[in-house]
């Protein structure tokens, strides 16, 4: 499963590598309080810096109106189809903007 984490600084994918740890979402703080515990839950598959703040601004601003800018559109093709980092199984996201996301990762036919 991959999972798309929005920074201030950019956007980070990263490679969930047991799917079963989100069985107890109250127990994944635990998970992330050691670093070998870590390290052997996610890696990260890709990350994309913004350019500036009008290019986090812009991203952020699509996200929360429920659409995926050009930066974020890239991102994915660039992290997951081209790089072939993982075909997700599912998709782990809380924002309001899940339904794009998951819309176009089917377009892709990952």
């Amino acid at each position: 499963m991959l999972v798309l984490f929005e920074t201030p600084a950019g956007f980070a994918l990263f490679k969930l590598h047991d799917d079963s740890k989100l069985e107890k979402p109250e127990k994944l703080v635990d998970l992330f309080t050691d670093i070998e515990k870590a390290k052997k839950l996610v890696t990260l598959a890709g990350f994309h810096k913004f350019n500036g703040t009008t290019e986090a601004l812009s991203a952020t601003t699509a996200l929360l109106e429920g659409k995926m800018d050009d930066t974020l559109q890239t991102f994915l093709k660039t992290s997951v189809v081209q790089k072939r980092a993982s075909k997700p199984s599912s998709q782990l996201l809380t924002e309001n903007w899940v339904s794009t996301l998951v819309k176009f990762l089917k377009e892709l036919k990952l």
